[in-house]
């Protein structure tokens, strides 16, 4: 009977322990719980903007025109005339019967042409129907397709005679 009896206490006295050790273990995860996590502010800002450089690998060769303001490159071997679309690196300004061109804005190394109306040149880029929204915005108003979108290279061929 007394190897009953302690059997009986080691067992109840482990059966504590193990009770114990599962409220205590229960207390410290509690505890951890309780901790308040540290705030974080979020604040919402605007993405910059990322700017694509076009680069499109066609060329055409014409006559440098100007329709009502509309800078213009009338293709000799098919005698369309397409508007000119400059693109974020490229700037044009109409100076007279001049065309002042500014390039390499975007990429950081500028250079700048100048051309008269009438000078055949060599234009790179491509041709679009439907240039994006972005690229329209620097074209006056009526300057209608079809539409050249400039490429890195503008080149001289024949210059026209100043009076």
């Amino acid at each position: 009977m007394l190897h009953s009896f302690s059997l009986s206490t080691r067992f109840w006295s482990r059966i504590r322990l193990t009770i114990l050790a599962i409220v205590f273990s229960l207390l410290i995860s509690l505890a951890a719980c309780r901790e308040k996590a540290p705030e974080v502010t979020i604040t919402a800002t605007t993405p910059t903007p990322e700017v694509i450089i076009t680069a499109w690998t066609a060329e055409v060769i014409g006559e440098l025109i100007n329709v009502d303001g509309c800078i213009r490159i009338r293709d000799r071997e098919s005698d369309v005339n397409y508007a000119i679309v400059w693109t974020p690196d490229v700037s044009a300004t109409i100076e007279g019967d001049e065309v002042r061109i500014i390039s390499g804005i975007v990429r950081g190394n500028t250079s700048e042409l100048v051309l008269r109306f009438g000078d055949i040149v060599r234009v790179s880029g491509g041709e679009t129907t439907h240039p994006d929204e972005q690229l329209l915005q620097n074209l006056p108003p009526n300057c209608q397709g079809p539409y050249w979108v400039i490429g890195f290279e503008i080149d001289t061929i024949q210059t026209t005679e100043v009076p």
